[in-house]
């Protein structure tokens, strides 16, 4: 993860990468993979001091399916996610935004969802 502000404005840009592997399906489900890897961008403007608009891009990268099928790219690799990120307590974030495909826009493609983010410690 990296994180650049741009000094003497609003504005930040960064960036996050991941592997992960996905273990939590059933053995005869064909859902998701064992492995994939996402390179994501993300620009930030931080409209008050508890509130920031948030833009997120990510770029699904090489995945390995169920079967041990490897897949550079495979179909709706890129998405998009306008975000706003409100910090309602100094422990507390909530996080609404809408994931879309510009490759497939549809509803049955978009989803709203939400992020709750507490921090205990």
């Amino acid at each position: 993860f990296s994180l650049y502000e741009i000094p003497n404005s609003r504005f930040s840009f960064g960036h996050f990468s991941l592997i992960r592997g996905n273990i939590f399906y059933g053995a005869g489900d064909s859902r998701g993979n064992y492995l994939e890897g996402l390179v994501s961008a993300h620009v930030n403007f931080q409209v008050s001091p508890r509130v920031q608009l948030t833009v997120w891009s990510d770029i699904v990268g090489p995945t390995v399916d169920r079967t041990g099928g490897f897949d550079v790219f495979g179909v709706d690799t890129f998405n998009i996610q306008p975000k706003v990120n409100v910090d309602v307590f100094k422990w507390l974030t909530l996080t609404p935004y809408v994931k879309f495909y510009p490759t497939n826009l549809s509803w049955y493609s978009t989803s709203v969802n939400l992020d709750i983010t507490a921090n205990f410690l």
